[in-house]
């Protein structure tokens, strides 16, 4: 699945209620490493087709769902999603949660698995990602995306783990850190094994796709993401 959301202004007249749910929905202790277990489960035995079939399932369920868009804070019916960018950017459910004691980097209290929480939390046995921004002049985006379908077409079960690839656009500036050309960025989220030294699933795969896309397309990573290629 690739997603391209379009984010455009409107007057502020323009009536809506508009929220995004997407940044987390509350659940149980227990169901987030029950299916964090799962999930790891399939990739030590290599079950492709299992992983592919919970990640589809999971794509057609966001995709029926808006993503997490809501029209009136509580139901998704349709796009265009209207509301004020407090709540269609920066909110989730998850705020609702009360705020523990411990705030330390460190985390020390034990929940109970019958709590809710959100899936970051950090005292949770939860999934792991590696988040790579890959950003791409304008004027090569099109060639690097054909490219990547390339790579993808020649066995697309090892990329159905990547449910989606968000795009996000930049426009040039003379600030510092801007980049004297409009830019685009691709957002590859990979789930990342918790034993130290373990490789990510299809490492390889997305690791190639990084490279080309950096070496080939004049790319570079987001600029508080850092990446092994670009250290190598």
């Amino acid at each position: 699945m690739v997603d391209f959301v379009a984010n455009d202004r409107v007057s502020i007249d323009v009536s809506g209620d508009g929220s995004n749910s997407i940044l987390g929905t509350p659940t149980t202790v227990a169901n987030i490493e029950t299916s964090a277990y799962l999930f790891y489960s399939l990739q030590a035995e290599a079950d492709v087709v299992a992983i592919c079939n919970i990640i589809g399932n999971l794509t057609i369920q966001a995709a029926a769902n808006g993503n997490g868009f809501l029209n009136d804070g509580e139901n998704f019916r349709g796009y265009p999603v209207v509301g004020f960018n407090h709540r269609m950017q920066t909110s989730g459910k998850c705020e609702q949660i009360p705020k523990h004691k411990d705030e330390s980097c460190t985390p020390t209290q034990i929940l109970d698995k019958n709590e809710s929480t959100c899936t970051w939390d950090r005292r949770v046995h939860t999934s792991l990602f590696f988040d790579v921004e890959l950003r791409v002049p304008l004027s090569r985006f099109r060639d690097a995306v054909k490219d990547v379908k390339k790579i993808r077409d020649l066995n697309p079960q090892r990329m159905c783990d990547q449910s989606l690839i968000a795009f996000r656009s930049i426009k040039k500036s003379e600030v510092y850190l801007g980049r004297a050309e409009d830019q685009v960025t691709m957002e590859l989220l990979t789930y990342q094994p918790r034993e130290a030294g373990t490789p990510k699933w299809n490492e390889d795969l997305y690791e190639e796709i990084e490279q080309m896309v950096i070496e080939k397309y004049g790319g570079g990573l987001h600029w508080g993401k850092s990446g092994g290629h670009l250290f190598g």
